[in-house]
This record gives structure tokens, C-alpha cells and sequence, in this order.
């Protein structure tokens, strides 16, 4: 598992905190009960603050001090604590949020077992999708662009963790499509951005141009980047 280097590196690169995913906000908004636990909240706890907004009563846990000490609103109750270990009685929580959390964690099935004891009504998960098809050809989002990553999960890896916790009833949603620049940089990045040289800055003058051409390709891409899964009890 990344260390508190790491992790506080990674969200500074991908702004963790700093915006609301419609994917993930449309999860929210259609399976979210009234209690709500946030694990690995990050910082800012940007779901947590859009969840109070709606009147929802929401405690968050993470492991870094440093992410919960940037959670200002006070009618969240901070717990500094990790996935896999919480300090709760079953079912306390009508709904529990792991969002971008598995795909950090060495023992994944432990933390899910764990929102799964605690919850009373679903859990919600978003994981970075593993496409085989892209997998060969090397083109795809995968754990060296997140250096924390640890995995990710293609449908049949979710199934089978599903198994392995004994869960039976889920729902998986495939969401964010990749586009031409997406498979773009995915390559550069990989190959050559590193080592920041000529084809680096090729890439740096070339992204405005594809990312026009993204919003073109994104609409017949059969690629996504992100699996969703509601799991009920």
C-alpha cells in the first residue's frame, strides 16, 4: 500500500477533492440513504459536503490525518481510521462510499466485508476499469498512471471479489468513455512523457486539438475508464 508520500502526491496530481464526478454524483443521488459513512474521503470530503447539502447525516474515515484536517465543515464527523478495521456496530449506516478506495488497498476484501458488515441498506463503489482489449495493445488506464494504485478490475475481477465476500446481490455500471486523447496520452505517458522529452512537449502542444477530438470519440468509444457498483443488502 502507498505511503502518506505517496498518497498526498497523487491527490495534488489529481485533484482529489476538488470536483464532483457526475457519474458518481447520479450514484448518489439515486441509492444514497439518510446515514452515510465516507471511507477514504480524501480531501475536502467533496461527497460528504454535497451529501449534508441534501440533508443527509454523513461521518467520513481516512487514514491520513492531513486529508481530514482539510475537512472544515463541522457537521461531519471525522474519524481517523482505516477501511479494512472500523470501529462500528452492523448496520449503522444506511449507505456506505467507497469511492476510488479498493483499487488502493492490499486486503480489498477485507475493507469490503467491512462496509458490508456496517451498512443496512447498500454500499456504492467506483474502481478504475481493467479493458482487456486495451490491456494488449498497452493503451489503457492502469495503475502506473496512479502510482497508489494497486489494481484494477476488469468485470470479471469484480464478480469474483463479489464471490469471495459472499455477496450476491450487485450492479455494476460502466461509465467515463475513453477517447482519442485519453488513448493518446495513455501511450506518451507510458512510453515517453517520463522522460520529458521532445515527445512530451509534442504532447503539451497537441492537447488542445485532441481534446476537441475526445468529445467526438468519447460518443462511439467502447472503451470506459471507471466501473460502478451498488451492492445491496
Amino acid at each position: 500500500m502507498a505511503n502518506e508520500k505517496e498518497l498526498i502526491d497523487a491527490a495534488r496530481k489529481a485533484k482529489w477533492g476538488n470536483y464532483l464526478d457526475k457519474p458518481k454524483v447520479w450514484l448518489i443521488d439515486k441509492f444514497t440513504g439518510q446515514r452515510v459513512l465516507d471511507i477514504g474521503c480524501g480531501p475536502n470530503a467533496n461527497y460528504s459536503n454535497y451529501l449534508l447539502e441534501r440533508g443527509k447525516t454523513v461521518t467520513v474515515i481516512d487514514s491520513m490525518p492531513k486529508f481530514l484536517d482539510k475537512i472544515k465543515n463541522k457537521k461531519i464527523k471525522k474519524i481517523l481510521g482505516k477501511a479494512e478495521d472500523l470501529h462500528f456496530k452492523d448496520n449503522t449506516f444506511d449507505t456506505v462510499l467507497l469511492f476510488d478506495i479498493l483499487e488502493h488497498i492490499k486486503d480489498d476484501k477485507k475493507a469490503l466485508l467491512e462496509a458490508y458488515r456496517v451498512c443496512k441498506k447498500n454500499i456504492l463503489i467506483t474502481v478504475p476499469n481493467d479493458d482487456k482489449i486495451l490491456n494488449k495493445s498497452g493503451l489503457i488506464y492502469r495503475p502506473w498512471l496512479d502510482r497508489t494504485h494497486i489494481r484494477a478490475y476488469d468485470g470479471l475481477a469484480i464478480k469474483e471479489l463479489m464471490k469471495k465476500c459472499g455477496i450476491k446481490k450487485f450492479k455494476i455500471y460502466k461509465t467515463t468513455k475513453i477517447g482519442l486523447f485519453s488513448l493518446f496520452v495513455c501511450f506518451f505517458e507510458k512510453k515517453q512523457v517520463k522522460a520529458r522529452n521532445i515527445y512530451f512537449y509534442f504532447l503539451c502542444i497537441c492537447k488542445k486539438i485532441f481534446e476537441m477530438a475526445d468529445k467526438i470519440t468519447k460518443k462511439v468509444s467502447p472503451f470506459y475508464m471507471t466501473s460502478m457498483i451498488v451492492v445491496f443488502k
